[in-house]
């Protein structure tokens, strides 16, 4: 092989090896214990519905995502600052004064959420006057219940971890937790093998919304996204069966 030949394919090589290198996108997600939606295990591995979903996607596309976990607050910085190329979850009305001034791209809803008060069975009908003690997961704002804490009329309890919060209410001494009502679900069934070992006060002031898929840079890739969910509907369904994260709460 005459050497201008070998060098052609040599310079060949590289530009393709260039250009799979960019077939590697970095999702930056919550560190948090978020089960069954998304949680980091002691190895710093991320799992759940979010991990199952996102692979799919990148796997019929051709691409990799390396998924790095970050405080909720470093997450939006790395995002707006375009040093990382999506983020999960994510919402147009989550942190918009960090967000105000950088156009940001959305998927379509991925998933519904709600996040609300959880109570004894037996309690399911309180009454916001009869609330007066209220858990929460420890760095957590229970925003419809800050003026009532603010006014003195609710004490609010942080707590590490959910199984000592859950623990607290079904010993009375709290009221209610205000958690994600799939976190919830999980962990009463992981706690008792009961999903309904903890019932969701509906008539209760609580927050609903979606999570999507958000970037600064990759509108394509955000579409792209969007018509997988079209086109990828029955797996999409299968996955959120799967992990039990289809809401049943109304």
């Amino acid at each position: 092989m005459k050497p201008n030949r070998i060098l052609l394919l040599v310079f060949l090589n590289l530009c393709c090896s260039s250009l799979a290198a960019q077939t590697t996108y970095t999702v930056g997600v919550e560190a948090l214990d978020y089960k069954p939606l998304y949680y980091v295990d002691e190895k710093n591995q991320y799992s759940g519905f979010a991990r199952e979903l996102l692979d799919d996607f990148a796997k019929q596309m051709g691409i990799k995502f390396e998924y790095s976990a970050l405080p909720i607050k470093r997450l939006y910085r790395g995002l707006l600052s375009a040093d990382i190329d999506f983020k999960f979850p994510d919402n147009p009305l989550w942190q918009q004064d960090l967000k105000r001034g950088t156009p940001l791209y959305y998927s379509d809803p991925v998933l519904s959420y709600v996040d609300g008060v959880f109570v004894k069975p037996e309690n399911e009908h309180i009454s916001v006057a009869e609330l007066k003690r209220l858990g929460v997961p420890l760095g957590f704002s229970p925003i419809p219940y800050q003026s009532y804490a603010q006014a003195g009329k609710i004490s609010i309890l942080e707590e590490n971890t959910y199984a000592t919060l859950i623990k607290l209410v079904l010993n009375n001494r709290l009221d209610g937790i205000y958690m994600n009502y799939h976190v919830a679900k999980s962990n009463s069934k992981q706690l008792f093998g009961n999903r309904e070992a903890i019932a969701f006060a509906k008539q209760l002031p609580h927050v609903s919304g979606t999570m999507q898929l958000s970037s600064n840079k990759h509108q394509d890739w955000i579409q792209k996204f969007n018509i997988y969910m079209v086109e990828n509907h029955q797996r999409v369904l299968e996955l959120k069966e799967k992990h039990q994260v289809t809401l049943s709460c109304f």
